[in-house]
Order: C-alpha cells, then sequence, then structure tokens
C-alpha cells in the first residue's frame, strides 16, 4: 500500500517512484521500486523520519542522482541522505544544460528563474519575469519552458538554460478580441412624475469596458 502524497514523480533510469509521506506524522521522503513487470520490488525512506522540509514538489534529476524537494533540500536519489540545500523554497524546478533551475515568486506577483551550480549549489544568475509562477519544465537541447499566468491567460517562454534568455514567447496568450456585450436581464420600464427621478439597472454580459 502507498501513503498520501500530493505528488508523484518517477525516475525511468532507476524506476523508482518518488513521494511523500503526508498522512502519517512525521512526514517523509519515500520511493518504491518497479520492475519491467509491473511489480513493486522495493521500497525505502529517509534516514531522519523527520517532517521538516519534507514538502512537494519533488523534482528527480536525469539519472536519478538527485532529488530536490519544495524546500529546497537536495537528497541522494539511492540512499535517499541529504546531500544539500539550495535555501530557498521552490514552486517547481529543472535540470537543464548541467545546471539547477529554480522557479519561485516574487512580492510583486512575478515569476523569478534562478540557476545554480549542480556542485557547490550557488546561485549562478536569476532573471524576474512578469507573471504568476505555474511551471518550469526542461525542453531538452539546452532550453527551458517558462509557464505564467498573465492577467488569467497562460503565458508560454522557451528560455535558452545556460543564460535564461528568452528564445521565443507564445502570442497566443493574448486576449481574445473584444465581443459586443448581451443583455441579459434589460432596463425595466418605469413610470414617474414631471421632474422626478428614476433608476434603471440592467444585467449584461460581456468583457470590460462594457
Amino acid at each position: 500500500w502507498n501513503y498520501q502524497s500530493r505528488e508523484f514523480t518517477w525516475s525511468p533510469e532507476t524506476r523508482r517512484m518518488f513521494f511523500l509521506r503526508e498522512n502519517i506524522s512525521p512526514s517523509d521522503l519515500h520511493y518504491e521500486s518497479i520492475a519491467a513487470s509491473g511489480k513493486i520490488d522495493g521500497s525505502g525512506q529517509t534516514p531522519y523520519h523527520s517532517s521538516e522540509g519534507i514538502v512537494p514538489p519533488i523534482r528527480v534529476s536525469p539519472g536519478g542522482s538527485s532529488v530536490l524537494l519544495g524546500s529546497g533540500r537536495i537528497y541522494d536519489g539511492t540512499q535517499l541522505t541529504l546531500t544539500a540545500n539550495l535555501g530557498t523554497t521552490l514552486l517547481d524546478a529543472a535540470w537543464e544544460s548541467g545546471a539547477i533551475h529554480v522557479l519561485t515568486g516574487t512580492a510583486a506577483g512575478a515569476s523569478r528563474v534562478d540557476t545554480f551550480s549542480p556542485t557547490t549549489f550557488q546561485s549562478l544568475r536569476n532573471v524576474t519575469f512578469v507573471g504568476a509562477p505555474l511551471r518550469l519544465f526542461s525542453l531538452g537541447s539546452g532550453r527551458l519552458l517558462l509557464v505564467t499566468d498573465i492577467g488569467g491567460y497562460l503565458d508560454y517562454r522557451v528560455l535558452l538554460g545556460a543564460t535564461l534568455g528568452l528564445v521565443t514567447e507564445d502570442t497566443t496568450s493574448a486576449a481574445p478580441a473584444a465581443s459586443a456585450p448581451q443583455f441579459i436581464a434589460p432596463p425595466l420600464a418605469q413610470t414617474t412624475v414631471v421632474g422626478g427621478s428614476v433608476v434603471f439597472s440592467a444585467v449584461v454580459f460581456g468583457q470590460a469596458p462594457l
């Protein structure tokens, strides 16, 4: 049986499914190894048995040698021993171009991508982008995909992993052209005396400004 977890992350190289134990105290990082036949043939957890730093997301490095959690903690992919700490919490992360790229949000509601060294775990560079942070993916070939929310619309940016420079941005994220407003409930007829005043109200559907 498995524990309740908000996230399950598969490592195809090591054939391990990583997940969190969140419905029992203390929380912990676990894995189950799954054979090609589909049979669960092994399992394990960190040796610490502590809830500290055990928060999603779970991001496994290419090859499965490292497991990064939302707390910034990095665990060995085999023994699940703590090997490093990026010193920052994160919303998402991806390995690309020989580095760790981390997605966070700013106080102003923008998205920030930081690049960390995979050996010293020090920040190498960071770039801030317009839009609330949603996801960060590795596309391979030295490129990243950043997904943000701009005014309720998804925005997609392809970035160079080496510099975080912008390659392309999805233009379909722009708001659609405004359509004519539709009266759902038109104003009702009213009677008043000469010089009197009335208030008319209506229910209208459409895009602002109407």
